[in-house]
């Protein structure tokens, strides 16, 4: 879960200020958390949450963060140490998984295949994102219609945008409201079976990190050993 969150740390995790003092930006990022939430059981599912723990996050936090999931629907929160690990570290996910997965479900799709492709985009922008309105360029109106003259209107959309908000700009951290999400194209990938609505800011590749892993790896000069992996 990428979206939204303060750009220095998971978009999910609280950080405690002076013992159970809940600073502004951890409210705003487990409220991204909270929409994550809701998208999932729009779809008639109840997720489960996986918090990534690491050296140094208190157990204070982890379990607000766990608390504030289950409040927002979540069938279940579990802390993960997979990274450090590996397989055992993930075993009570697992278990959360198959237990939720035993659970009956409803699932249903967002919107019907007979759906515009415009309604498709705005049913995501709206119940999804927190867009209340979409506007497209000139150039996406045209493909748009063009795409539904060859015959591919029935298609799912998959949505192109920045991966750090919710939004299309990533400057909107936790869970903007009342934004308009702008469609600058729309392109056709026929072979997979669905068209791409490409928002206004995002680029398609390549999809790197703002701070590379690479920038943290390093040879231990005494014992040899590669250090920063995790």
């Amino acid at each position: 879960m990428g979206e939204g969150g303060e750009p220095s740390k998971q978009a999910c995790r609280y950080r405690l200020a002076s013992g159970a003092r809940i600073t502004r930006r951890s409210r705003k990022g487990c409220s991204n958390l909270d929409q994550h939430i809701a998208n999932v059981r729009a779809f008639g599912i109840t997720p489960v949450v996986a918090i990534n723990a690491f050296a140094e996050d208190s157990k204070e936090e982890m379990e607000e963060v766990r608390a504030r999931a289950i409040q927002a629907g979540a069938a279940a929160a579990v802390v993960c140490t997979h990274w450090a690990e590996g397989g055992r570290g993930a075993e009570d996910l697992a278990r959360a998984v198959v237990e939720a997965c035993r659970q009956p479900s409803a699932y249903a799709p967002l919107y019907e295949d007979a759906a515009s492709i415009k309604q498709k985009i705005s049913t995501v922008a709206t119940g999804l994102y927190g867009a209340k309105a979409v506007v497209y360029d000139q150039e996406a109106d045209a493909q748009i219609e063009h795409a539904t003259r060859l015959g591919y209107g029935s298609m799912p959309v998959c949505m192109a945008k920045s991966p750090l908000s919710l939004s299309h700009d990533s400057a909107l951290k936790g869970r903007p409201k009342g934004f308009t999400l702008p469609v600058k194209q729309l392109k056709i990938l026929a072979g997979a079976g669905f068209v791409t609505a490409v928002c206004s800011g995002v680029q398609l590749m390549p999809g790197l990190p703002s701070k590379p892993a690479l920038e943290r790896i390093e040879v231990d000069p005494l014992s040899g050993e590669i250090v920063g992996l995790s």
